[in-house]
């Protein structure tokens, strides 16, 4: 079921807990933190105070939130508001889209930001292709490797280098990973760097980079 609440979730909370032992609801939708907030985005007593009434349900919860646009691009995975939000979420996957004007389908990437007691996980990919029949609108979600989309810009650097190599046999010098990735000589020597001790890349004997054969 769904219900609506108009003075935030902490406010309301002793209602929801109600409904939650009435028609025992083990999972809870939060859409979206903001309003369920209902207060300053920047309050760390406000987020702070919806997440401590939120676990007080007892059960597990998915909440939405937006990206704060402000940020510049190496911040844009920052939830809107308080830095609280951050802290608080137990897990956090930020959805990211590709989709071409007059297109009926797009392709959707999740990329896991946080994970308490947990590693990280890959970068899922999904293809959703709308249509209609008659009257009846379907959608059609596949899996999609991310690495062949858009979104690709969105996975992490030693993983964009990873994709990158594996399409250059012969391997590329850093200067050509900066070029084709636009991120500075720094950046991508640390990159390699941690990536050779974890077994991802190697110097090959003409002095370019390469991935680890196995």
């Amino acid at each position: 079921g769904m219900t609506r609440s108009g003075t935030g979730l902490a406010n309301d909370i002793q209602r929801i807990k109600e409904l939650c032992v009435e028609h025992d609801i083990g999972f809870v939708v939060v859409d979206s933190i903001g309003l369920a907030c209902m207060g300053e985005p920047e309050s760390a007593e406000v987020v702070l105070g919806m997440f401590q009434a939120l676990r007080s349900l007892k059960v597990s919860s998915l909440c939405i939130d937006h990206t704060n646009k402000t940020n510049n691009s190496a911040n844009s995975d920052n939830l809107f508001g308080s830095v609280f939000k951050y802290n608080a979420a137990r897990q956090i996957f930020e959805g990211k889209k590709s989709q071409h004007q007059g297109e009926d389908k797009l392709e959707l990437g999740l990329f896991h930001k946080k994970a308490n007691n947990a590693k990280l996980i890959k970068e899922l990919g999904f293809t959703i292709e709308f249509s209609e029949e008659d009257t009846l609108r379907k959608v059609l979600i596949r899996k999609q490797d991310i690495r062949n989309t858009d979104l690709e810009e969105g996975m992490r650097v030693s993983a964009r280098i990873e994709n990158l190599l594996r399409k250059k046999p012969g391997g590329l010098s850093v200067a050509q990973i900066c070029e084709e990735l636009e991120k500075t000589d720094n950046h991508i020597r640390k990159e390699l760097s941690k990536g050779k001790n974890r077994g991802m890349f190697t110097i090959l004997p003409n002095g370019n980079w390469a991935n680890q054969a196995w």
